[in-house]
């Protein structure tokens, strides 16, 4: 295995400085701002690759149903579809919270 040798004195993208307990932590300056534009990108970059994740998972669950390989209970299957539907309204109810309490309104 070739040992890998830095080449430049440059200083690394992020500088860093020591913190009052003696380890690194990032300053203010090297992160980049954070613009709506940032966000929704990675939000969209990152939201697309966990969903193919998910389907993709939930498709396999699917591959289960073949009884010539698997045997498998109503209770263990209600169990399954019970657990699935809690994470999904848990988190549907985290968005739809956050947009409830962005949007503008009046109440007394």
């Amino acid at each position: 295995m070739a040992n890998v040798v830095r080449t430049t004195n440059k200083p690394l993208p992020k500088q860093q400085e020591k913190a009052s307990n003696g380890k690194e932590k990032e300053t203010k300056e090297s992160v980049a701002p954070r613009t709506p534009e940032v966000k929704a990108a990675k939000f969209k970059e990152i939201a697309q690759r966990r969903t193919r994740q998910a389907v993709r998972i939930i498709t396999g669950l699917g591959n289960l149903s073949n009884k010539g390989n698997y045997e498998f209970t109503p209770e263990q299957l209600d169990k399954i579809f019970k657990a699935l539907h809690e994470a999904l309204n848990e988190t549907q109810a985290k968005f739809d919270a956050k947009v409830k309490q962005s949007a503008p309104g009046f109440e007394l």
